[in-house]
């Protein structure tokens, strides 16, 4: 019985440790969206008339939830 104690307290360990390089990989991605939308924004170019630009644009807005929680 003990063995499946400690294999539980592994599985949990490993489910923790996923869950925050997860977390880190959201975080970079977030990241790397908001320097893309400066780019963009600082660039000048007229987003608007760019219909593959808009929708990236628009679609920095939306939330990253890379863990269903």
């Amino acid at each position: 019985m003990k063995k499946q104690t400690s294999k539980t307290e592994k599985e949990s360990k490993t489910e923790t440790s996923l869950r925050k390089q997860i977390l880190e990989r959201q975080n970079m991605i977030e990241v790397a969206r908001n320097i893309c939308q400066a780019l963009i924004f600082g660039s000048d170019v007229d987003w608007t008339e760019d219909e593959e630009l808009r929708e990236m644009v628009l679609s920095f807005g939306q939330p990253i939830d890379l863990l269903d929680t």
